[in-house]
């Protein structure tokens, strides 16, 4: 694939241009990684990273089932087993060459790795993916950070039904930038069990379920049905960490626990070279949630009772 007609993808509010051969299908294979579809854009449009693909099987495996991190003279060098990531920082545009040791490997590994490396390579550039729905209601931008199960797809869709605008329903990237925190969605589209499809959407949908982590999910456009604004940094206002309970709850959560639940969150989508890395890690977090105030919220199993976050987050004015 010439760079003209190179595929765009979007981590969020960055833009990422993605040049490989066209049979090769790693464009594909990251975006699909990523959850965001692959669009082309035109020439006078210039992508924050540059993402430059090449088979390597020359290069050494060293077996070991790590991520190392190593500043190099113009940038770092992200290693793993099957694919390694030289990341090169620039002033007004960062570029990297992802180079892939094992070509031959299954997808589906590959695809693990280039999360992996992926989101490790954000963690240099500033940003970081936090598995969170976000909405903006009234001008507030909430954030809603749990596992898998926590109701984050559900009650990003309640709160859209109370007219609020979906930002992203499970995957956000927060980027820092001089002294402020920033969140923007990575999809513009929405997964939803059988329960949240029948129970707030009437069953309207007539795509077909697909598995996620064992769960049969129905995906759609958040804009067929409701405002939607992904890819735009956004300020956040409040940080939540919700999980399914047996009734509706809000409280304050102090920063500790706050900081320990976005911790157990979020670290499992990355791997760490060394303790410097981990304690980076740290840091980045502890400042933000000092920068929000921060609540546990408790969702109730019964749909019906989902209004009343609306109504919660319409009071906190």
């Amino acid at each position: 694939m010439s760079a003209k007609m190179a595929n765009h993808f979007r981590l969020g509010s960055l833009l990422c241009r993605i040049e490989a051969e066209a049979a090769s299908g790693w464009s594909k294979i990251l975006a699909d990684v990523n959850g965001t579809p692959l669009f082309q854009a035109g020439e006078e449009v210039v992508a924050d990273l540059v993402i430059r693909f090449e088979e390597r099987p020359d290069l050494p495996i060293r077996g070991a089932d790590e991520l190392r991190v190593e500043e190099t003279e113009d940038g770092f060098l992200l290693e793993s087993d099957p694919l390694n990531i030289r990341l090169e920082n620039g002033p007004n545009q960062n570029s990297a060459t992802l180079e892939v040791k094992q070509p031959s490997m299954a997808e589906e590994q590959l695809g693990f790795h280039f999360w992996l490396v992926t989101n490790r390579m954000l963690m240099l550039m500033d940003r970081m993916r936090l598995h969170c729905a976000a909405v903006e209601v009234d001008g507030l931008v909430a954030l809603f950070c749990g596992r898998r199960g926590s109701g984050k797809s559900t009650l990003s869709v309640s709160l859209a039904q109370a007219g609020a605008t979906i930002l992203a329903e499970d995957h956000v990237i927060l980027k820092q930038e001089q002294g402020e925190f920033f969140v923007s969605g990575c999809t513009s589209r929405v997964r939803v069990t059988a329960k949240t499809e029948e129970g707030l959407l009437n069953g309207r949908l007539s795509s077909a379920a697909v598995d996620v982590g064992g769960v049969p999910k129905k995906d759609f456009p958040a804009e067929q049905f409701f405002k939607s604004a992904p890819y735009i940094d956004r300020k956040p206002d409040l940080l939540f960490l919700s999980r399914v309970g047996e009734r509706f709850a809000v409280n304050e959560l102090s920063k500790k626990n706050a900081l320990l639940g976005l911790m157990a969150v979020t670290g499992e989508m990355l791997r760490f070279s060394n303790g410097r890395d981990y304690e980076s890690f740290v840091d980045s977090l502890s400042e933000f949630v000092g920068a929000v105030p921060t609540y546990s919220l408790e969702l109730s199993p019964d749909l019906t009772q989902l209004p009343l976050l609306a109504e919660w987050l319409k009071g906190v004015r």
